[in-house]
């Protein structure tokens, strides 16, 4: 039987890893297009639907040295797009828009070439200080964290879709090379783990982004403004063509 053929891909966040590790994607086959959205379209709900998406990801890729849920997030959603891109040549996703100044209509097609990708000049600093504490240990945002995330607040009996309560419990789990979760969580509980520290923890993430850039910058077609319009993967439709 056809060996699916596979691609490397040199990640924008590899200088984060240890030398050595190799990630390869492959093209979706028509068959697994047409059973993912079977997948999806029967999803009980949004957080199935995530599932659903992720678990698909993961088998078109494959990796070497490391484990695809241990895979920094911004490097997931770049794998996502050159995943799109080796399946799709001829077929750009598209944004639709209303001009904020004429009030028309439109699209502009999202090449995945043309994507602004951000890539790492150097390792980046994986420490942080707290006020309690001092200097500890801190980590980016991994593939499997929303997992994480999720099934640490239901053992808290906490909504897992409350925003506020799973952003607190995503960023104290970028401490977990210092303390788990369970015990940050407390410790912010108690004010160990300060409102400041939290702050810095936001700081972090903010200043240690790369990957990819989802915005797409164009001219009106009828106004002739220049715009810059930000946006977001749709499970629901990235892998397919149907975009009109």
């Amino acid at each position: 039987m056809l060996q699916p053929e596979y691609y490397d891909v040199d990640l924008p966040g590899k200088l984060n890893y240890d030398p050595g590790i190799k990630v390869e994607i492959k093209k979706i086959t028509p068959f697994e297009q047409k059973k993912f959205y079977s997948q999806m379209v029967n999803a009980a709900n949004e957080e199935a639907q995530d599932k659903v998406f992720l678990n698909f990801v993961k088998s078109l890729v494959k990796t070497t040295g490391i484990e695809f849920e241990d895979l920094y997030y911004p490097d997931y959603v770049f794998l996502i797009y050159q995943i799109r891109e080796v399946t799709y040549k001829l077929f750009p996703l598209k944004l639709y828009y209303t001009c904020e100044d004429c009030g028309k209509r439109q699209s502009v097609e999202i090449k995945i070439d043309e994507l602004q990708i951000e890539t790492l000049d150097e390792k980046l600093k994986d420490t942080i200080d707290l006020e309690n504490f001092g200097e500890v240990a801190i980590r980016f945002k991994q593939i499997k964290d929303d997992n994480k995330v999720t099934e640490f607040l239901k053992s808290k009996n906490e909504d897992p879709t409350d925003i506020f309560m799973r952003l607190l419990a995503a960023e104290l789990t970028l401490l977990d090379r210092w303390q788990p979760l369970e015990e940050t969580w407390e410790m912010a509980k108690t004010g160990q783990i300060t409102s400041q520290d939290i702050a810095k923890i936001e700081e972090f993430i903010g200043n240690h982004g790369w990957g990819v850039k989802e915005e797409v910058k164009h001219k009106c077609a009828q106004c002739g403004k220049e715009v810059a319009e930000s946006y977001n993967i749709d499970p629901a439709s990235f892998f397919s063509t149907n975009n009109d």
